[in-house]
């Protein structure tokens, strides 16, 4: 597979924004105010696939100072992993191929998980 592709020219919303993302199938990219690419993904739905995205929390950490654009390309479905696969050895963005990081967990969650099990 080879592709051109001029990323700042595709679609994008704010990662204040993902509201505002389509329900489409689509590769994404997750850049930032810097244009660093952070993040390479594969989603059926886009605008679902962002509502827990599991990288939500690190990309987040990195709005506060770089502000995140998510970009978008429509693909087709039945592609969506190799295409995936591509963009990610093409670009190689730093968090596809390190740990994912978590929120902390506030003690009150603790406390009402503790108390709902009992």
């Amino acid at each position: 597979m080879s592709f051109s592709l001029e990323i700042s020219e595709l679609p994008f919303v704010e990662l204040s924004n993902l509201k505002n993302l389509p329900s489409c199938p689509a590769i994404y990219f997750a850049f930032d105010s810097e244009n660093i690419l952070h993040y390479v993904g594969k989603a059926e739905n886009l605008q679902a696939r962002w509502k827990n995205h599991h990288r939500k929390f690190q990309l987040k950490q990195i709005d506060k100072k770089y502000p995140i654009r998510i970009f978008w390309l429509v693909w087709n479905e039945d592609d969506l992993t190799t295409a995936e696969k591509y963009f990610i050895e093409h670009y190689k963005p730093l968090l596809n191929t390190t740990k994912v990081e978590t929120s902390p967990i506030i003690p009150s969650e603790v406390i009402l998980k503790q108390l709902l099990k009992k």
